[in-house]
């Protein structure tokens, strides 16, 4: 994550890591419901960062 002037870039890198790293550790402790949706929400997001990112670049 860097930031330059008012803007922060690798956010979404560093949110993402984060997301995969908690999910590890729910299929670690056996908890595969909470991983499952762990993923999806990391989905979810990336999918719509990636759609504002296109459209702010359309602009």
């Amino acid at each position: 994550m860097v930031k330059q002037g008012s803007s922060v870039k690798g956010l979404v890198t560093a949110a993402g890591i984060w997301n995969a790293g908690a999910i590890g550790v729910a299929v670690g402790l056996g908890v595969a419901n909470i991983a499952i949706i762990l993923g999806l929400t990391n989905l979810f997001g990336l999918v719509a960062a990636e759609h504002a990112r296109r459209s702010r670049s359309r602009r």
